[in-house]
């Protein structure tokens, strides 16, 4: 279902815009990995951040609470 959707958009993209619109990610696509790389490791350091908030123990998995700190992530 989400490939029909995604080639139903580009379809009238396409027809409405032109092949200019589509250009778009190839000139920027340095720009919006990049983006999508620095929120991503945002979002895990806040995961990680906000699990040891409230109690006093860290919100880990069992087999998830090792000690290193580096591999508990």
């Amino acid at each position: 279902m989400s490939f029909v959707c995604v080639a139903v958009y580009t379809w009238s993209s396409v027809r409405i815009h032109g092949l200019k619109g589509l250009t778009f990610l190839y000139d920027h696509y340095l720009g919006l990995t990049t983006a999508a790389f620095v929120w991503s490791v945002f979002l895990a350091t806040g995961t990680y951040i906000s699990s040891f908030r409230g109690d006093k123990t860290p919100l880990l998995a069992e087999g998830g609470n090792t000690g290193n700190h580096l591999y508990d992530v």
